[in-house]
């Protein structure tokens, strides 16, 4: 299946709207939030199977397909209008066709009648949907209408299907978390490309064909006279049925365990979920002491800084210092010479040098006190100089300390924010009144699946009983109808029917496993090639053998190891309700050990695991090499809404780049300056490019087409 165009009327936020897609290559669409790109999704669900858009949260303000703006016209009781919301999908789908295979133009539409008359506060809502083809000679054929028209759909796209296509943001981060869309995509994916479905219809019709032996047989007992055979086969007939429905019991039990032990993995985790986010709030209140502890020690770091630049201008004194030095030397003052000591020797009454005082020599040394400072200003200048040198290094010293000591405090403070957010993050909306609630589903689903597995091991054991007794049965035919060529002769088909159908039930089980296998690689080499946590030893796995099966888990390689070489085998299979007897199978042995290695996933981690599983069931569906003959090819579209978001690093890098051959078409929506960071990646491969503007009041949307 490729779809070509979609074209819409008075649908939801699209008034009159075609979006036209390349078949072949990637798609981009890109819009704000608001802008309709989940609404494109849900559009093609709706036209496929219908959608009930009462549960679509923060979308669109109206339960219906129809434009809110036209229909809060029907709010006036006096309105009598009739409206119309349709989407139309013309693609393209490839049919068998005297052994080969066509691809062949189809047209899905898709619409709803609003009518309103008297005084009715709701308008009646009518659905329709019809599927036209264009036959081999060019013309457009009669549309299959309504139920016809949603046979063909099944045919053509299972519903299951839709969960390995079809990803909005919120299952774009669900889908780890024991998502039932992935394993019903998982499993539709098998049915579709095995052939499985052919397979059960021809098991249904060799267990028909069986019975009518058995009819046969025993008519021919009663014609002829042989009671004891007719009575016998009428038994086995009887325990056949009851065996049949005690089957379909136990399958409608163990469907329902499945579903209760997937609500009761989901509840378990999110326990453990609240056991963490107690941790992560006490982690949290730590950091911010810390954090609130350093933010007044910076304080004061910063006024000590503050001190030392205030003498920070003496680093720029050199030069200066160097000049009054030069001055100092070529001023020739005797050192140490002042005016209190020149007064001091004219006191005397002879020089210091011994001679008597002349006219001449008093009158040198009273001029030269005229001269003098009243301190020796040589000797002072030196020594300040000498010491203003010295704190020069000191006040550098002092400011490098300063300024180190204020980027430690400003790094513990970032790392005790960051780690801040990452526990408030983690911490989320989660309350204690949300804890209880789900203590308490806990314990309602393990008492509901403790009934539930006393229900299917009485059943069991009863099952084991009616075939055990079924066999005797069989086998005192057998014995009485080697008298009668005509009963060995009904006998021998019957017995050959059994076995055919034996033969099959094994070859459906041997196909599912050979299917997932496949997607198990499939997924470890997508895993590995868009993952930066692969390169650490992370690995992804899908279960096959312990229910409910289909589950995404990851682990880490490090772990597996040490839990196996440490595993006590009968303790495991105890604790998973495993029958000993498997204790030797190594496939389980393995699952086993990857379940309890498994760890939880961060949004941007499940965002990869979703995009590794999506990479896997495509490919598988297009993929026949090294598979059994039963085996098709099918391609799908894939949209996805917002696979960027919360990817960062080697996984958003490493995504960008495998994203322009990640399927065979790809459309994907994300918000423009999402794409205006990480366009560099895949710009070049992009065939088709538009934008989604809508308007004011949310009511409408344009569509812009980027060349």
């Amino acid at each position: 299946m490729k779809i070509k165009k979609i074209t819409f009327e008075n649908y939801r936020c699209f008034n009159n709207l075609e979006f036209n897609f390349s078949t072949s290559g990637l798609n981009v669409i890109i819009g704000k939030n608001g802008a309709g790109k989940t609404e494109l999704l849900f559009a093609i669900e709706w036209a496929l199977y219908g959608l009930d858009f009462s549960r679509l949260h923060g979308k669109e303000n109206t339960a219906y397909a129809l434009n809110s703006g036209i229909y809060r016209k029907y709010n006036d009781p006096n309105y009598n209008g009739i409206n119309r919301a349709s989407v139309t999908i013309d693609f393209t789908h490839n049919l068998i066709k005297r052994d080969k295979e066509v691809e062949v133009d189809f047209c899905l539409k898709k619409y709803a009648i609003y009518m309103q008359s008297g005084k009715r506060t709701k308008p009646t809502e009518e659905i329709h949907s019809e599927l036209s083809y264009i036959e081999e000679n060019g013309t457009r054929s009669l549309p299959l209408e309504d139920e016809k028209c949603s046979a063909m759909i099944k045919k053509i796209i299972p519903r299951k299907i839709l969960g390995g296509i079809l990803f909005d943001g919120e299952r774009m981060k669900e889908l780890s978390n024991d998502d039932e869309h992935s394993r019903e995509a998982i499993d539709g994916f098998i049915s579709e490309i095995t052939n499985i479905e052919q397979l059960i219809f021809t098991k249904m019709l060799l267990e028909q064909i069986k019975k009518e032996y058995s009819r046969q047989i025993t008519n021919l007992g009663k014609s002829t006279g042989y009671n004891d055979i007719a009575e016998l086969n009428e038994d086995i007939l009887k325990l056949n049925n009851l065996i049949d429905r005690k089957q379909q019991e136990v399958e409608r039990k163990d469907s329902e365990k499945n579903r209760i032990e997937l609500e009761l993995n989901n509840v378990r985790a999110k326990l453990e979920a609240s056991v963490e986010i107690q941790s992560e709030s006490i982690r949290r209140g730590s950091a911010e002491n810390i954090r609130n502890n350093e933010l007044k020690t910076s304080i004061r770091k910063l006024d000590a800084l503050q001190d030392n630049l205030a003498n920070g201008f003496r680093l720029h004194c050199g030069e200066l210092f160097e000049q009054v030095e030069k001055l100092v030397d070529e001023n020739d003052v005797p050192i140490g010479l002042t005016i209190q000591a020149a007064q001091s020797i004219l006191s005397r009454p002879t020089c210091i040098c011994g001679e008597k005082w002349t006219p001449e020599h008093r009158s040198a040394v009273e001029s030269l006190i005229n001269e003098l400072p009243p301190q020796n200003l040589n000797s002072s200048i030196s020594q300040t100089i000498k010491f203003l040198k010295a704190e020069q290094q000191n006040i550098a010293s002092q400011l490098k300390k300063s300024y180190l000591d204020i980027i430690a405090s400003d790094n513990v403070i970032r790392e005790q924010e960051r780690i801040i957010a990452e526990a408030s993050n983690r911490i989320g909306s989660s309350n204690i009144e949300e804890i209880r609630n789900n203590e308490k589903r806990r314990e309602v689903f393990t008492r509901e699946l403790g009934g539930l597995d006393s229900e299917i091991k009485k059943l069991t054991i009863e099952i084991k009983s009616a075939t055990e007794t079924n066999k005797i049965k069989q086998k005192s035919i057998e014995d009485l109808e080697r008298n009668n060529s005509q009963f060995e002769l009904l006998a021998k088909k019957d017995k050959f029917t059994t076995a055919c159908v034996n033969i099959v039930r094994d070859y459906i089980e041997l196909s599912k496993k050979e299917s997932l296998d496949a997607i198990n690689n499939l997924i470890s080499k997508a895993f590995m090639e868009i993952s930066e946590d692969y390169d650490r030893g992370k690995r992804i796995y899908i279960t096959q053998f312990i229910k409910p099966k289909y589950r995404i888990v990851t682990y880490y390689q490090a772990e597996y190891d040490r839990l196996y070489s440490q595993a006590i085998w009968s303790k495991i299979f105890a604790e998973y309700n495993l029958d000993n007897s498997e204790q030797d199978n190594e496939e389980i042995r393995q699952e086993l050990i990857i379940l309890k290695a498994s760890d939880s996933l961060s949004t941007g981690q499940r965002k990869i695991v979703t995009l590794s599983f999506v990479k896997a069931v495509t490919d598988f569906a297009m993929s026949r090499d090294g598979y059994s003959e039963n085996r098709i090819t099918k391609e799908y579209p894939l949209f996805i809404d917002a696979p960027f978001s919360e990817l960062s690093g080697e996984n958003l890098s490493k995504f960008a780049e495998k994203l322009p051959n990640f399927n065979k078409q790809s459309i994907v929506m994300m918000d423009p300056d999402i794409f205006k960071d990480i366009k560099v990646y895949f710009e070049d491969h992009i065939v088709k490019h538009y934008q989604l503007i809508p308007s004011k009041d949310g009511n409408n949307t344009t569509l812009q087409e980027i060349k």
